[in-house]
């Protein structure tokens, strides 16, 4: 059912999350299923590092999530395709969190 609408959220009751039609309205936020085999993840987004000659303490995102467990399997510097964010490369693996860098 991937792509077929935006569906927005209406209640979340456990484990039992209920949405609805959201038409040709855009949903702010979007969500990507995951397993419930699932660990801990973020993609650092780096932007411009300076915004009219200034420092842009803004030039470096943090995008908390979930990735497949699987992801555990790779090596610090192996690049994978995430759904939302194209190429990215595994820059730390700790026990329970994998931080990704976005490759722009």
């Amino acid at each position: 059912m991937k792509d077929l609408f935006d569906v927005g959220v209406t209640g979340n009751e456990g484990k039992v999350i209920r949405g609805t039609y959201a038409g040709d309205d855009k949903v702010g936020k979007r969500f990507q299923w995951v397993s419930d085999g699932r660990i801990d993840c973020e993609v650092l987004v780096p932007g411009d590092l300076l915004k009219g000659g200034e420092y842009n303490p803004e030039s470096l995102k943090t995008v908390k999530g979930y990735c497949e467990r699987n992801c555990a399997k790779l090596n610090e510097g192996d690049m994978i395709q995430f759904e939302r964010f194209g190429f990215v490369r595994l820059d730390q693996k700790a026990k329970d969190k994998l931080t990704f860098v976005y490759s722009c």
